[in-house]
């Protein structure tokens, strides 16, 4: 497992039905940013140019369909996917 002290991401609530939020940490990696995904694996959301150090994405998911989703953490070669639900 690639979670250390210097990159990680979770995200809450989840599920989520409007409003969710990915607290993340980036530090020592260029070019970060978190994609959405849906089960087929499209990107649905993305958001590149993530600032390094621990920070919090907001996004508004009220308009994806109910159903499974995955965020993908990426810098550098370093790279984290986990899944969470939205819910209606």
């Amino acid at each position: 497992d690639i979670e250390n002290d210097n990159f990680w991401a979770y995200a809450f609530p989840s599920p989520a039905s409007s409003d969710m939020s990915i607290n993340y940490n980036v530090v020592g990696h260029d070019n970060a940013a978190i994609r959405i995904m849906n089960a087929l694996g499209e990107v649905v959301m993305s958001f590149e140019n993530l600032a390094q150090g621990q920070n919090t994405l907001r996004m508004d998911v009220s308009k994806l369909p109910a159903g499974s989703y995955f965020y993908q953490l990426r810098a550098g070669d370093a790279v984290m996917t986990k899944k969470f639900s939205v819910v209606r």
